[in-house]
């Protein structure tokens, strides 16, 4: 598939202003090449869709380096085959609080809900408690960790549910041995909720990896990537582990 996105942020307000405003507007389009047949069952092409979002987040600051902040975004999901029956149109309400509160840690928390209605009436909206949050903690000069917890809606494959309802929780290790060595150690664990699905659908999605980077120039550096994952679900027939080995170069210029 081909997807292309294109998105703007427009700030009304200093950074060091007491409030300021920003405005967010983006567009995402999705298209499958693959296996395309217009007389054939729904596949692939079944999932071409075009995203559209809007959203405003408003921020106060209530000191020097710490804001609190709430959000409205609006994302409306357009599937491109008429057979798909899964357009739907997904409100999110957020409050929260971003901080640079020492060198060492900074971060954004948002929690609130999220709405997703769809078009078809013979879908159930769905609603649930949502969450976004990415924090960084730098407890060394050479070495930090990165916190990141996410729970909402994301889209199925058509002919599977309505909707899934996808939590997230990853922790990643940065950690520069030296000067040109480094290695991330990553950690998730996630699950997929399917609702709409006949006796239900739920997977457990844990994950391993390790990178190593070797800065060979300033401009030159290469390495290896490990990654380990699974998934467990209740349908025995949906389960895999999955072990990917990669060798990469990396030149600017």
């Amino acid at each position: 598939y081909r997807q292309q996105t294109l998105g703007g942020i427009f700030g009304y307000g200093a950074q060091g202003a007491q409030g300021r405003f920003e405005l967010e507007l983006g567009t995402m389009s999705k298209r499958y090449y693959n296996n395309a047949s217009p007389t054939a069952a729904i596949g692939v092409q079944g999932n071409n869709r075009d995203d559209g979002t809007v959203g405003g987040t408003f921020y106060w600051r209530i000191a020097p380096k710490t804001s609190l902040l709430a959000q409205v975004k609006r994302t409306g999901i357009d599937f491109k085959d008429d057979r798909t029956l899964l357009d739907s149109t997904e409100m999110r309400y957020y409050a929260g609080v971003t901080w640079e509160a020492t060198a060492a840690t900074t971060g954004i928390v948002k929690v609130g809900t999220v709405r997703k209605d769809f078009k078809e009436g013979t879908r159930t909206d769905v609603s649930t408690p949502s969450w976004d949050a990415q924090i960084q903690w730098t407890p060394l000069t050479y070495s930090k960790w990165d916190f990141i917890l996410s729970r909402g809606w994301r889209e199925t494959t058509p002919g599977l549910g309505d909707t899934v309802l996808a939590t997230n929780s990853i922790v990643r290790w940065t950690h520069n041995w030296t000067s040109q060595f480094l290695t991330t150690a990553t950690g998730m664990y996630g699950t997929d909720d399917y609702k709409g699905v006949t006796g239900g659908r739920n997977d457990k999605l844990p994950s391993l990896g390790l990178r190593a980077t070797y800065q060979m120039r300033r401009w030159l550096d290469f390495g290896a990537d490990y990654t380990w994952s699974k998934r467990d679900s209740n349908i025995d027939s949906a389960d895999y582990k999955k072990n990917v080995i990669m060798l990469f170069v990396n030149a600017t210029l």
